[in-house]
């Protein structure tokens, strides 16, 4: 019989420690958002009220229905406004980080980094889409700084690693000279891939296994055009003379001010 009770006042003891737990979350909750409310952050005030975590707060009973529905609405009316605070926030950190300020796009919902890195946000279900090229993520936060860390990741992998143009320029005549003699267009995709090839280490290709590759994506080596044409550099070792053809269906290749040129061939030739 002891035993019995024992149990039913520890199930009891328990039920009722999770109801406070809920309850003291539900509280904190609801200050963030009567101090986001105060202050007019509306990017701190969707992010609370995303649909996910009212229905959280709806379930606890705590708040009254009409209550949560007036804070949808409330969050509805201020899509824009938390969308200009993120974009804001997120560029000041761009400049402070070096990556070069994004370009807003022409919904005020997406910004661009230097042409190749897009980043589109999704206030109301609070998601942040960033893509590059190669590259796409998804993010289902509104907090500006975990967006940052993201960028600032990818375009030290893209932008950041060490170049030196004659070398770049030799490389690419090694491999364009695998498909053609000089005078001859070469598919720039097609020395893209030889170039990777190149780039791989003797592991990779004795077991073929991906995990020891070296990576190098669309991302790198469209930068690595990019800043090719911007070093001046158009002649090889050998004295040959670089020409890239502008052609739809090419390699998109960003300048500093993120315009974009599409390349599709390339070529050698000795003038």
């Amino acid at each position: 019989m002891e035993t019995v009770l024992v149990d039913r006042l520890n199930e009891t003891i328990n039920r009722v420690a999770a109801t406070e737990k809920t309850r003291h979350k539900a509280l904190a909750w609801m200050r963030k958002v009567k101090d986001a409310l105060d202050s007019s952050n509306w990017l701190m005030f969707i992010e609370l009220t995303r649909e996910q975590q009212v229905r959280a707060i709806a379930d606890t009973g705590i708040l009254p229905s009409a209550d949560l529905e007036n804070l949808r609405l409330k969050s509805s009316s201020h899509v824009l406004d938390a969308q200009i605070e993120f974009f804001k926030e997120l560029n000041g950190l761009c400049e402070e980080g070096g990556l070069v300020p994004g370009v807003l796009g022409s919904t005020s919902r997406d910004i661009r980094l230097r042409g190749m890195l897009t980043i589109s946000l999704d206030a109301q279900r609070g998601l942040v889409h960033l893509a590059t090229l190669a590259r796409k993520k998804r993010l289902a936060t509104l907090v500006p700084k975990q967006t940052y860390n993201v960028a600032a990741e990818w375009w030290k992998v893209i932008w950041r690693r060490p170049f030196e143009g004659q070398d770049f320029l030799n490389r690419l005549y090694k491999a364009y000279a695998r498909r053609a003699r000089h005078g001859e267009d070469v598919q720039l995709g097609d020395v893209q891939r030889y170039v990777w090839e190149d780039m791989q280490p003797r592991s990779f290709w004795e077991k073929y296994n991906l995990d020891l590759a070296t990576g190098y994506t669309t991302d790198e080596f469209s930068a690595d055009i990019s800043r090719l044409l911007l070093s001046g550099v158009n002649r090889t070792s050998d004295n040959l003379r670089m020409h890239l053809s502008a052609h739809g269906g090419g390699i998109p290749v960003f300048d500093q001010r993120g315009e974009c040129s599409i390349y599709k061939f390339i070529r050698f030739d000795p003038d």
